[in-house]
């Protein structure tokens, strides 16, 4: 669950787009080359979330997530 895109998160039932694909790559690259998890495998969705935060920076949700 990690590894799954925000949107992948807050909208389940949307079909995944480019953006995904390049999320996913890159949170691969992250492992591949830092040889450790860029996030967490063990957290639930809210934490998976803050940390997600914590490592972009300031990041503003769409609305329709914001209601999660």
């Amino acid at each position: 669950m990690a590894k799954r895109a925000p949107e992948a998160l807050f909208e389940p039932n949307a079909p995944l787009s480019y953006p995904s694909d390049v999320w996913s790559l890159g949170t691969a690259f992250w492992e591949i080359l830092g040889m450790k998890f860029i996030f967490s495998e063990d957290e639930t969705t809210d934490q998976l979330v803050a940390q997600q935060i914590d490592v972009l920076g300031s990041y503003e949700f769409p609305l329709d997530w914001q209601k999660h």
